[in-house]
């Protein structure tokens, strides 16, 4: 496979090292613009701009199965056209949903196909709130973003609230219930005194507990007689940039669903939505 990666040099060649590692990519091609990407296979696109969103579209339209490696938007109108592009010309479109992609929740979400419930519990240190105050917004957006990828669902109902001292933002806690029965609750702090966080998920058969930072999952069950198993596992995170690229090129080779799509993001754009309209934000 002929791979182009359009973006910065420096990104660039820490993604050509991930890229070349697979056996299946003959050639990189490294540019800052679209146009001489040429007959690339596919498209790695390296952008944290305004309108990469656009950018993404315009890839989509010439045909090249594109990895947007940046943060999520909330943007639907252009979601939703990239979602219909990519759908009208079968051209696949990967966003980098970091918490989606990671090893752990890999697993996970092996165990447990589609959770009856869901928590996330993140707090962010006082000592850093005006640099986290600017990102809060971005760190909910990918619990939300997880949890819908997982329980593969509409949502039926949502309810938020902001915590807030003196008109200042200090927290949010907020309720999802989808519409196949599972809930989720979702709980940010920006005032904590130590940072943590925390993801829980279970169905009827297991209960899974992971610690984000350090990447440990705990699955805790019942064997026969009600004896009580509690097993640990552990992830690597520094390999998770690579795996994702691998993920999209056997996705591209293989004509499969990529790991996190553009009907992924409009879905979680579409729930930001109606998160903020309550958040006021």
């Amino acid at each position: 496979m002929k791979i182009a990666i359009v973006g910065q040099t420096d990104r660039a060649d820490a993604w050509e090292k991930h890229i070349r590692a697979y056996r299946t990519v003959e050639e990189v091609i490294i540019t800052s613009r679209l146009r001489y990407v040429g007959d690339a296979d596919a498209c790695v696109l390296l952008d944290d701009s305004e309108d990469r969103l656009e950018q993404v579209l315009k890839t989509v339209k010439l045909g090249y199965p594109t990895y947007l490696v940046s943060r999520l938007s909330d943007d639907t109108e252009v979601l939703r056209k990239i979602h219909s592009a990519s759908q009208e010309s079968g051209v696949p479109v990967q966003f980098s949903h970091w918490p989606t992609l990671a090893a752990s929740t890999h697993w996970m979400r092996q165990q447990i196909q589609r959770p009856e419930w869901f928590t996330a519990s993140k707090q962010l240190i006082s000592a850093a709130y005006t640099e986290n105050t600017e990102q809060f917004r971005f760190h909910w957006m990918d619990e939300v973003a997880l949890i819908s990828k997982w329980m593969d669902s509409s949502v039926q109902r949502v309810s938020a609230q902001a915590a807030r001292v003196q008109g200042n933002m200090t927290g949010v806690t907020m309720l999802l219930h989808f519409e196949h029965g599972g809930t989720a609750f979702i709980s940010l702090s920006l005032v904590s005194s130590s940072p943590g966080h925390f993801r829980s998920a279970g169905d009827s058969n297991i209960q899974l507990e992971c610690d984000v930072s350090n990447q440990q999952v705990r699955s805790i069950g019942f064997s026969e007689g009600s004896h009580l198993t509690v097993r640990k596992q552990s992830f690597d995170a520094t390999g998770t940039a690579e795996l994702s690229v691998g993920r999209f090129l056997k996705s591209v080779q293989n004509r499969k669903p990529v790991s996190y799509s553009a009907f992924d993001a409009l879905r979680t754009a579409r729930i930001v939505e109606m998160i903020d309209r309550q958040l006021a934000i």
